[in-house]
């Protein structure tokens, strides 16, 4: 008697946890909603910001442009940046990428994407060869002063 009370309270048991486990199962298959449409948001990889440099061309060709912005004549660094340009690239004040020269000096509008290269998206031309006036700024810096002074009177 007492191995029938027993295998009747397994069974019963065994009933009660599948219609438990078929109650959760239905209860989740109702909260999803059907035929939902799916939408993909945006990821922090596709977001592009838009930058501006203004420097003298230190290099150009169809495939790109490099921009010195920044020079420490103390310290005799450059600060130099490359930027890719492609046939959607807009000139200005210009009709070719030909007519740019190294010394130039220009301002870009270029995107850059949080992940991966930049891109130029304008190209502002300012001025004609500023090496003349890079020249002339650096000889009223004092150590040019000294090294022309130098010169003179080696001459």
């Amino acid at each position: 008697m007492k191995s029938k009370f027993l295998l009747l309270e397994v069974t019963v048991s065994l009933i009660f946890f599948t219609f438990l486990i078929y109650f959760v199962w239905a209860q989740e298959q109702a909260a999803q909603p059907q035929n939902a449409e799916i939408t993909v948001q945006p990821q922090e990889a596709d977001e592009v910001v838009m930058k501006t440099v203004t420097g003298e061309v230190s290099a150009i060709n169809s495939r790109g442009v490099a921009v010195v912005y920044d020079r420490n004549f103390d310290t005799g660094t450059e600060y130099e940046i490359y930027i890719p340009i492609d046939k959607n690239t807009v000139l200005k004040h210009k009709t070719s990428i030909k007519d740019i020269k190294a010394g130039d000096l220009i301002s870009v509008n270029y995107a850059q994407p949080k992940k991966g290269s930049a891109l130029a998206k304008v190209i502002d031309f300012i001025q004609s060869s500023v090496t003349s006036s890079l020249v002339s700024n650096s000889e009223s810096h004092p150590a040019a002063k000294q090294q022309s002074a130098t010169q003179n009177e080696t001459q």
